[in-house]
């Protein structure tokens, strides 16, 4: 069976490299100013303390979506991973419309840096995710 990967094989330094260059390629990509301020005003005040929180939580919702992936990306538990993921960022990032949502699930599957990255998690999580979040968003509207 493969192992899991989570929070112990981080790179805090890769992190901080992927989180430059994403940003980057998601500025480029989206024009949502007010987003990355809102995000950035929030960030700037965040102690290790609350990094390691906010990581944590993600790793925590990240597992959830990957033990359950056999169950379907409609099913109930994995619907609400979804949930938890969307509140999680506009709790601690910015506010996560559906439509920021949908923008995200997008990415995950047609750029390859953001693919290759989720799937390191778990083969196919990438797409699994996007598909949960499609279904997600549907609901709501």
């Amino acid at each position: 069976m493969e192992k899991e990967k989570g929070l112990e094989d981080c790179d805090v330094t890769e992190i901080e490299k992927d989180d430059e260059h994403y940003e980057e390629e998601v500025n480029s990509e989206y024009d949502d100013a007010d987003e990355q301020k809102e995000s950035m005003k929030n960030t700037s005040r965040y102690t290790t303390e609350d990094w390691d929180r906010i990581t944590i939580r993600a790793e925590e919702i990240n597992q959830k979506i990957i033990k359950n992936m056999d169950k379907g990306a409609a099913d109930p538990v994995v619907q609400d991973a979804v949930e938890e993921f969307r509140q999680h960022i506009t709790e601690n990032f910015y506010n996560c419309t559906p439509e920021i949502l949908l923008g995200m699930a997008e990415l995950y599957i047609n750029d390859a840096h953001f693919s290759e990255n989720i799937d390191k998690n778990k083969p196919g999580l990438a797409k699994f995710f996007s598909d949960a979040i499609f279904i997600y968003c549907r609901n709501l509207m």
